[in-house]
């Protein structure tokens, strides 16, 4: 009878071994190449937050600039009405109803931006350097550089029109006229500088236009649409803690001392501690 064939077991066991050595291999390319994906996502979604935020900081900017010129240009009706008073009759009593509303002239409405984006672009922009973004990060950079200009202009024109103020209303003796209001319009600085106010009404309208369009490069170059920014800048996220109430100021509110109720005032004064 024929010898049967030896099972060659070292054949085997090579089979096996390279099995296993592949599925290893296979299932740490699979683990690390998973994980690697999903760090991308991360950071790709990382990087769109990042450039909603700043996007959206801009385009919140450019909207305290559209309220800038609305209450400006309020401002301009209001100086051009008490400008046309003849200067002899800014004191009578049918003036009165302008002339004391004269102060609204130089109110200023407060005009800031968050710099909380701005700083979280900068500590990120190696990142964005990475990705060769390099014409997003010099637009951005030109307008925060932009924002940062128009605050501090804004803020000495506005400084302007209180020292054009301030400047008659400190020594009112120096000044002709009934009333506060009425000598400084009949001062030559103070009729001058509320008579800037419609240019500057349209001023920070433009400023405004200009930011958006800076803004909307922006969109283009890291391709995100203008829709999906206004709806991140629109958005309203109200958050409150389950089973605590908000609290109101009038239930902190407590009647005023009555100095009749404290029955020995030095006594209390001595014992209260510093």
């Amino acid at each position: 009878m024929p010898e049967p064939e030896k099972m060659d077991r070292t054949k085997g066991l090579w089979k096996n071994l390279l099995y296993t050595f592949l599925g290893t291999t296979i299932s740490i390319i699979l683990t690390f190449g998973t994980s690697h994906l999903l760090q991308l996502h991360r950071q790709a979604q990382d990087r769109k937050m990042s450039a909603l935020m700043v996007m959206g900081n801009i385009e919140r900017f450019a909207r305290s600039l559209d309220a800038v010129g609305e209450a400006l240009a309020w401002r301009d009706t209001l100086a051009t009405i008490l400008l046309s008073i003849p200067m002899d009759s800014l004191d009578t009593p049918a003036n009165r109803v302008y002339t004391d509303k004269a102060f609204l002239a130089t109110a200023a409405t407060v005009l800031s931006y968050d710099k909380t984006a701005e700083k979280i672009f900068s500590n990120s922009i190696e990142t964005w350097k990475n990705m060769g973004n390099f014409q997003f990060i010099d637009n951005v950079g030109e307008c925060f550089s932009s924002m940062a200009a128009i605050e501090t202009d804004y803020g000495e024109y506005i400084n302007r029109l209180k020292e054009a103020q301030l400047r008659v209303v400190l020594h009112p003796n120096d000044y002709p006229g009934g009333s506060r209001q009425t000598k400084c319009l009949r001062d030559g600085d103070f009729r001058q500088a509320i008579a800037t106010l419609h240019v500057r009404s349209g001023y920070y309208r433009y400023l405004a236009a200009y930011i958006r369009y800076k803004n909307r490069i922006n969109m283009e170059l890291i391709s995100i649409g203008e829709e999906e920014v206004m709806a991140f800048v629109d958005q309203k996220r109200e958050v409150k803690p389950d089973g605590l109430p908000e609290p109101y100021q009038q239930d902190y509110a407590t009647p005023a001392v009555d100095p009749n109720g404290i029955e020995d005032m030095a006594a209390w004064v001595e014992s209260r501690h510093v």
